[in-house]
């Protein structure tokens, strides 16, 4: 609803208790012990609601456009979120009048989530390290929230970050060489609509340029920051809590974005 992901704690259904509970005796005979009452055990949803229904639609939504159609789905996916996620990719230039075009074919060929595959067209082999670390199964660590401490650790030696680093040189192959990339400006590539205008006050609020209201944690070194650009957030509650941001100059920003920024 939020366009955003969130992480909650949720009980199990029975399905998956039931599924789960078969692990014990996997490999040899075993006991399961499930730690709630027989009358929560009958409370419990009988099935997880189904992936479509839950995720992130942008990439289906492109596959969809290269196929020219849409299929008979055995679950459609919610009708709000398809739109939302075919909205996403008109702003990013995947999709004109509903039609994919030739950015949109590059986009789809290549093999992270659309957001990045804008990022990485516009902004060259340069921006691979950032599509990397996004996309990285385990996450590159740091202090904060500033991605720029990401791209740092990137650059050293650790060798628990070479698969990483092979996912960069990966990423890399085929894409033009655009020079150095500011790490702000190309987040904003990938997330236009996650551009953060810090809100008067003592406190770290943020305005997205999506509606969106968000937060940080006053401690960081990135709190400060009048501009920001949002990577990744927790969509939970009435602000969402920046979880991982790049400054960005306002300068920047009216390079980018000159044709859609609108004053009111």
């Amino acid at each position: 609803g939020s366009g955003m992901s969130r992480l909650v704690t949720e009980r199990a259904t029975r399905a998956e208790a039931t599924q789960r509970a078969g692990r014990a005796g996997r490999v040899a005979p075993g006991m399961c012990f499930r730690l709630w009452t027989r009358g929560q055990d009958g409370a419990l949803a009988a099935f997880p609601p189904p992936e479509i229904a839950t995720a992130d639609l942008a990439p289906l939504a492109l596959d969809l456009a290269v196929w020219g159609g849409d299929p008979a789905f055995l679950t459609p996916p919610p009708e709000a979120a398809l739109t939302e996620a075919r909205a996403l990719l008109a702003g990013l230039g995947a999709v004109e009048e509903g039609r994919i075009t030739e950015h949109g074919r590059a986009m789809a060929a290549l093999p992270v989530h659309p957001r990045l595959a804008h990022m990485l067209l516009t902004a060259g082999s340069g921006a691979a390290p950032l599509a990397a670390i996004l996309e990285a199964r385990a996450p590159v660590r740091g202090d904060g929230a500033d991605i720029a401490d990401r791209l740092r650790a990137l650059r050293g030696r650790d060798p628990a970050l070479d698969p990483v680093r092979t996912e960069a040189r990966r990423l890399a192959r085929g894409l033009p060489d655009r020079g150095a990339v500011d790490p702000g400006s190309a987040l904003a590539l990938a997330y236009p609509d996650r551009i953060a205008m810090r809100r008067p006050g003592d406190e770290p609020r943020y305005l997205l340029s999506g509606g969106r209201g968000a937060v940080m944690h006053a401690a960081d070194p990135l709190a400060g920051q009048p501009f920001l650009v949002a990577a990744d957030l927790d969509g939970g509650g009435r602000d969402a809590r920046i979880r991982l941001a790049a400054a960005i100059t306002e300068d920047d920003i009216r390079d980018l974005f000159a044709d859609r920024i609108k004053i009111v």
